[in-house]
């Protein structure tokens, strides 16, 4: 992050009519200052926070009887930004069969499917858009999955074994 937002200040500062020496220079000493660092690192951990709440957003607008494609495109975005703190919307979706009030009814019942069949759709799509991204990745360079090394993630979802082999070996 911290090199493309410099390479960017770079470019704005050669755009301003500054000679490449004095706008590499300007860039790299605003960029390597350590405070730079601290907002970035700051900014990056408020990102991953988003998590739980766009899960929080996607079972209140499911709650709420909104078009499924909102709180889908939410827990999309949830998942895509952080997986493991995304599945925060299972765990909701548990405290509101558990901790409801009244017995299950017509209404509670629809609600309940409406929670799973965004939960399925979301996953599904997330799932869509990671097999799109491998083939996108193996197409333009098709020696990728080979130069990945150890920790493959497109190889280890499907192979079991060798995710369990991994994480055993795996310090």
């Amino acid at each position: 992050i911290l090199s493309a937002s410099a390479y960017f200040c770079f470019q704005l500062l050669c755009s301003l009519s500054l000679r490449k020496l004095d706008a590499f220079l300007i860039a790299a000493v605003l960029f390597l200052f350590p405070g730079v660092d601290v907002v970035v690192f700051w900014a990056r951990s408020n990102f991953i926070t988003l998590c739980p709440l766009l899960a929080c957003l996607a079972v209140i607008k499911t709650l709420r009887h909104a078009p499924l494609r909102w709180p889908i495109v939410l827990l999309v975005s949830a998942i895509t930004i952080y997986p493991p703190w995304a599945m925060f919307y299972w765990a909701l979706l548990a405290m509101v069969i558990v901790f409801t009030k009244n017995p299950p009814n017509p209404p509670f019942k629809k609600n309940i499917l409406r929670l799973f069949l965004v939960g399925i759709i979301s996953l599904a799509v997330y799932a869509g858009l990671i097999f799109l991204m491998k083939h996108l990745y193996t197409h333009f360079n098709p020696q990728a999955l080979s130069d990945l090394g150890p920790y493959n993630p497109y190889k280890t979802t499907s192979d079991w074994f060798g995710k369990m082999q991994w994480f055993a070996h795996e310090p």
